[in-house]
C-alpha cells in the first residue's frame, strides 16, 4: 500500500492541484487514509477522479448534441414538408395537376360514353354500306373489341 510520503493532505492536494479547498472537496475524491483529522489522498486518485468526471462531461456533451441532431433533422424535414406541400398547392392553382378524384371521375364518365360510340360503329357502316358482308362487319368487330380490350387492361399506377 502507499506510505504516508507518496498522499498529500488535503489542504496540499488542493494547492497542488491549482484549486480552493471547497473545490477539491466539490470533486469527491475518496481519500486513502485518514489519520486522527486529516485526510490524505494519492495524487493517481485525483487524476483519475478528474478523467472520470471529463469523460461524463464528454458523454453528456456528445448526448445534447445527438440530441440538438435529432432536433435540427426532425426541423429540417418539417419545413421541406411544408416547402412541398406548398409547391403543390401552388401547381394545382396554376392548374398544372389534377386531383386523382377528378381524373377517376373523368374517366368513369368518359369510358362508357367511347364505349358506346364503339359498339355503334358496325351498324352504322352496315346501314351505309348494305354491299359489306357480314365477314366485313364481323372483321370490324372483332378489332372493335380488341380496341376496347386494350382499353380495360390499362393499369396506371398512380402512386
Amino acid at each position: 500500500m502507499n506510505t504516508k510520503t507518496e498522499l498529500l493532505r488535503q489542504t496540499d492536494m488542493a494547492r497542488s492541484c491549482g484549486v480552493s479547498l471547497s473545490a477539491f472537496q466539490r470533486w469527491h475524491v475518496k481519500p486513502v487514509e485518514k489519520i486522527g483529522r486529516c485526510l490524505y489522498y494519492s495524487a493517481g486518485d485525483v487524476v483519475g477522479n478528474r478523467l472520470e468526471a471529463q469523460e461524463a462531461r464528454l458523454r453528456e456533451q456528445a448526448e445534447s448534441q445527438g440530441f440538438d441532431r435529432a432536433g435540427r433533422i426532425a426541423r429540417l424535414k418539417l419545413v421541406q414538408a411544408q416547402a412541398e406541400n406548398q409547391e403543390l398547392k401552388n401547381a394545382e392553382l396554376k392548374k398544372e395537376f389534377a386531383l386523382i378524384a377528378l381524373i377517376e371521375w373523368v374517366l368513369g364518365s368518359v369510358g362508357p360514353q367511347i364505349a358506346a360510340i364503339l359498339e355503334s360503329i358496325p351498324m352504322k357502316l352496315k346501314n351505309r354500306n348494305p354491299k359489306l358482308s357480314a365477314t366485313n362487319i364481323h372483321l370490324i368487330t372483332r378489332e372493335i373489341v380488341k380496341c376496347q380490350n386494350v382499353a380495360a387492361q390499362v393499369n396506371v399506377d398512380l402512386d
